[in-house]
Formats: C-alpha cells, sequence, structure tokens
C-alpha cells in the first residue's frame, strides 16, 4: 500500500487494523511515537481547510516529522507548474504528502508521486474523520463488528467515508434526501467492501426507519440545518428536543455523532455538544490520533505490526 486515498483500497484486515493502531494510539497517549523522526511531511492545501492543516501538522510532529505547508501559490499552477510537477518535485524532499484538493488533482498526485499520498480531505472522501468516528463509535458501544449504525443526512464525503467504515463489520442503514443522495459508484463499493467483511448497507425510505433498533446514529448538519429537511426534524429552535426525537427509535445506549465541521449556529451547536449521547468532542479528540495512524500506515506501506514499532516507549 503506497497511499491511503479511500478506505475501498484497503481490505477489512488493514482497514481493522488502522482503526485499531489509531485507537491504542489514543488509549496510550503517553508513548513517544517517533515512527518518522527525521522525516519531510509536505501538507498540500488547495482548499482551506484549517481541521486538516492542525490535524495532520500536530500529527506530524508528535511522530516526530517536520512540516510545510505548500498550495497553488507557492507552486503557481496556471503558469508552467503542474499537479505532476509538483508530485515529482515533492517527492525528491518528503517521506509523506497529505492532500486537501479535489478528488481529480487528488489521483493525480498519487499517480505521479513516488512517495505515500495521504487524503487529508477530498470532495469524495473524509477518511481521517471517519476513522476518528468509528473509534468514538466503538468507544461507546465496544465493538463495530455487527453493529447496527444509522445516517441521517445528506449524502456528501463524510457519508461515504462512514459508509465505507462498514468494512468492519457493521450493518448500517442510511437514509438521505432525493436532492442531496448518495453516489450509486461509492454505495456500489461500500456493499462490496461489506460483503467481504459480513457487513452490509441499506437504503431507509425515512429516518425512522434508519434509526430504528440502532446502536449509533450519525447525523449530518445539513440535516440539522434546513427545517423540516426529510420531514423529521421540523427546525431546531429547541434542538435538544429535535435530537430527542430522531434518536427515539434507537437502542437506548445508541451515542450521536455530528459530521464534522458542524457550521451550526450557536445555540445549536451547544445544544448538540451537551446533548447526553453526543459524542462530538470524542469525535474531535480522536482526530489527532487518526491523522497519526494514516501517516504511519502509508509511510510504512503495511498496516501488519505498525503499532510494535510506531509505539515503543522511549
Amino acid at each position: 500500500m503506497k497511499d491511503l486515498l479511500r478506505f475501498t483500497d484497503l481490505s477489512s484486515v488493514d482497514l481493522s487494523g488502522l482503526v485499531a493502531f489509531a485507537d491504542d494510539m489514543r488509549r496510550h497517549p503517553r508513548r513517544a511515537c517517533r515512527e518518522l523522526a527525521g522525516e519531510l511531511v509536505v501538507l498540500y492545501l488547495t482548499q482551506p481547510s484549517t481541521r486538516a492543516r492542525v490535524t495532520f501538522s500536530a500529527a506530524a510532529a508528535r511522530l516526530g516529522a517536520s512540516v510545510v505547508v505548500v498550495g497553488p501559490t507557492e507552486f503557481q499552477l496556471g503558469c508552467g507548474a503542474s499537479v505532476d510537477a509538483i508530485a515529482r518535485t515533492v517527492s525528491l524532499y518528503a517521506g509523506v504528502v497529505v492532500a486537501r484538493t479535489d478528488d481529480h488533482n487528488l489521483v493525480r498526485l498519487a499517480g505521479e508521486s513516488t512517495i505515500p499520498v495521504v487524503n487529508g480531505l477530498s470532495d469524495r472522501d473524509q477518511p481521517c474523520q471517519g476513522i476518528a468516528d468509528a473509534i468514538a463509535i466503538a468507544d461507546a458501544v465496544s465493538t463495530l463488528d455487527g453493529l447496527r449504525i444509522a445516517f441521517v443526512g445528506d449524502g456528501a464525503n463524510m457519508a461515504m467515508s462512514l459508509l465505507e467504515m462498514s468494512g468492519l463489520g457493521a450493518e448500517l442503514a442510511v437514509a438521505t434526501p432525493p436532492d442531496h443522495a448518495l453516489d450509486p459508484a461509492v454505495l456500489r463499493d461500500a456493499r462490496r467492501l461489506a460483503e467481504r467483511a459480513g457487513g452490509t448497507v441499506t437504503e431507509a425510505r425515512s429516518a425512522d426507519q434508519a434509526v430504528a433498533a440502532a446502536d449509533a446514529v450519525y447525523l449530518s448538519p445539513r440535516h440539522c440545518a434546513a427545517p423540516g429537511h426529510m420531514g423529521e426534524m421540523p427546525g431546531l429552535t429547541g434542538a435538544t428536543e429535535a435530537v430527542d426525537r430522531l434518536l427515539a427509535p434507537a437502542a437506548a445506549h445508541a451515542p450521536l455523532l455530528v459530521c464534522q465541521p458542524t457550521r451550526l449556529a450557536g445555540h445549536v451547536a451547544r445544544d448538540l455538544v451537551r446533548h447526553p449521547r453526543s459524542r462530538l468532542r470524542q469525535q474531535a479528540d480522536n482526530r489527532i490520533y487518526a491523522a497519526a495512524a494514516m501517516l504511519v500506515a502509508a509511510h510504512q506501506g503495511r498496516l501488519e505490526g505498525v503499532d510494535d514499532r510506531a509505539l515503543a516507549a522511549v
């Protein structure tokens, strides 16, 4: 494995190993992880993303690597430099590239780079947050294997990365509005991945159907932001009450997760963070461990035994 662009590029064993490695780093924060000591990590950002920049910079520093942030301005895209040229140039100096860009340029960058490329965030996928959220769910309910997870909201990049987590053996039920439906190709890939791991991916006709008996509920911010979206939530003047109604058909132990960033009004965001079932803080906290695991896995080129070497205590 040279690159880490999408979960569907991984086997179920590697995906499970990646999540387990990230979780192990979270559980042992005092261990010094020096796997990338002396390496340079380049953050290639063609689109603004404070979270991707801070998360991967912090993770690289924790791994002992130096970080350089570059973008279109530094390489003068459109003035003689191309993504292909950038890939070849960066490959001469760095050990890993983290890209926050569109999917077309992400694939081009990976194709021309001779060093590993990690998807920090793209239009189609958000793998770092997907790993962070998998840890948050597993922490709340012990395991993802055979777990029923409901996703309610728009079929954007977080929905797609969550779908691909079905490779961990979870049963995913998804409810999306017609104008923000899932990409059929992503849905097809997710179902193939789920079959290999003993999981399932189903499309529900309504939020209630998706959430029924769910062990975890994942909510899209667009679903929250639009009053009456999908006819299930009547607006969020009282966010706690609306979320309670949404969670009512779920299992009593089901945690609530929300797509990041939420981009919600202040009182709504506060209500969601403070909700008794909320795991928003854990979702944010887990990102650095997810990012570090992705960097180490891509740099090593494999996942087997990654934690034995990378988590050696100083």
